[in-house]
This record gives structure tokens, sequence and C-alpha cells, in this order.
């Protein structure tokens, strides 16, 4: 798994699949390789869906959504910083759900 800082900024102009694809380069996924990436983010950012959707080896999903076929089904976990807080509190670990 793989934490990233949160780029929605970096795509709110315009979907752009070339930045996205250099992004996955740089956290070791190479476009249309054999290797399948999931990008889990906090919500659904359209410029982000839009600049993967051609990216046939990368799923993208808000961390409401996410389930267990595509987390194992994936070579490569990508999850930004404010997904990974969503999901921490959304799943608590068990001594935290004990002490409340």
């Amino acid at each position: 798994m793989t934490v990233v800082e949160d780029f929605e900024k970096e795509f709110a102009d315009k979907p752009s699949t070339g930045a996205m694809s250099k992004a996955l380069a740089g956290w070791g996924l190479e476009q249309n390789s054999r290797e399948y990436g999931l990008l889990i983010t906090n919500g659904i950012d359209e410029n982000v869906w839009k600049s993967a959707r051609n990216i046939s080896n990368l799923t993208v999903l808000p961390s409401s959504t996410l389930n267990v076929y595509d987390i194992c089904r994936a070579d490569k976990l990508f999850v930004t910083r404010s997904a990974l807080e969503d999901l921490r509190v959304r799943y608590p670990p068990k001594a935290a759900k004990a002490e409340a």
C-alpha cells in the first residue's frame, strides 16, 4: 500500500490522463502493464475519475464504496491521505472501539 498526498487540486482545471499516468508511474504502476492498481480517494472528484478512466489497469474508488473484491484484486494499492483518515474513522481499531 502506498499513501499519496491528496492531488485533486492538480486536476482542478481539467482532466489529464497523461498527468495521471505520470503520477502512477512515479508510484510504481506503469500504464497498460499486467499489474492492476486501485486508487482510493476521499469522495468522487470528476476530473480525477476522468483522468483515470482510460487507464485500463487502474480503478478509482471513493473510500465510502471500498470493497474486499477490489482490494484483493489489486497488485498495487494507492490511498490518498484524506481517504486513509476516512477509513480510520469508518473502521477504527478494536482497541479504539473498546475505549469508546
